[in-house]
Order: structure tokens, then sequence, then C-alpha cells
């Protein structure tokens, strides 16, 4: 027997309720499109333009400051990043009401290939991705592809969730070699 993936589920605002069925395994996916405010845009671009790198750290959801400022040490700190530290926060704050007493991991990186080409399902519980800068990360349900757009909130179902098959997903084709801006949240 072959497992049936859920709809993708795009929402423009965000919505308990539809976060709360990817957490309980209602949903494989969904999806919260925004708007990224001009300060946060020309952070990420400037961070971006940097070059690749990949920093992560484990994350405590009730105070997330030292995690942030473990990710963007590197680059000065969360003062030199503000927006960029704030929206950070934010998904981390979205990973604790999804998740409640379960730590997490966050990862800011740069990457500037397609270094997951093939469509997979994390081994992770679930993941909160968000693509800053550059072209959003492809899902997969039944044979359809979808993209999610740059600055979109993505919310995943991962392989090691207790609710059944994780989202299908991958990097985008990146044959001109744009540089990416991503953050992840893991639990």
């Amino acid at each position: 027997m072959t497992a049936v993936m859920p709809a993708l589920v795009l929402q423009q605002s965000i919505s308990s309720t539809v976060l709360g069925r990817v957490a309980d395994g209602r949903e494989a996916a969904a999806a919260w499109t925004r708007q990224l405010p001009a300060d946060l845009l020309a952070e990420a671009g400037r961070l971006a333009a940097r070059g690749v790198f990949r920093h992560r750290t484990s994350a405590d959801t009730a105070s997330p400051s030292g995690a942030i400022d473990a990710v963007l040490g590197p680059f000065g700190g969360a003062a030199s990043w503000p927006a960029l530290a704030n929206d950070l926060r934010q998904m981390l704050g979205l990973m604790a009401f999804l998740e409640p007493l379960k730590g997490c991991n966050l990862r800011l990186e740069v990457v500037d290939d397609d270094g997951c080409r093939l469509f997979h399902s994390d081994r992770v519980n679930i993941r909160l991705l968000c693509t800053y800068v550059g072209p959003g990360t492809e899902l997969q349900f039944d044979s359809a592809v979808s993209q999610v757009e740059a600055g979109a909130v993505l919310l995943m179902r991962g392989a090691l969730s207790p609710h059944g098959p994780g989202a299908l997903h991958r990097s985008p084709p990146n044959p001109g070699r744009v540089p990416r801006l991503l953050v992840a949240v893991d639990a």
C-alpha cells in the first residue's frame, strides 16, 4: 500500500488552525506567504552576498537570543542584523507554538547549488523553512510540483513524524548558482 500525500495548503497569513494541522499530522505541509519588509530584504541581500556559509546550533525556543547570536555571530551578531534577528526570533516562536516542550535546531545558510536536488523527506519530526533570497523550495504531491516563493514560511512534516509520511521536497534547480539565503528550524 502506498501513502497518499495530503495537498499543499497555502495561506496568506498566519493561521494557528492550519499550522496546527501540520503539527498534528493532518497535513504534510503548509506555506504562509508573506511580504518581507524592506529592511529585512536589504539585510538578507547583504548577508547572501557574503558567500556560501552554514551556521547551526541547538535552540531553546523559550529563550532564543543565544541561538540567534550563534548563527549571526560570525557576521557581528544579532545587533548587526536587527531585522533578520527579529525574523529568526519569530521563526523560533512559531516552532515553540507548534512543538511545545521540544528542543529544536536552528540553521542559517547561504547555498549556491541545488545540493538537495532529489525529492526527499527530511529525517526530522517537523521542519520550518524560509528562503529569504533566491528561489524557494519545491514540493511534490502526487505528480505535481509546487514551488514556494521567497519569503514564505514553509512548514513540513518530516520522516520521523509519528503522524505519517513526510512532505517530499527538494532544493530548486540552480544552474546559474544564484545564492540562496535560508533558515531552517527543526524539531
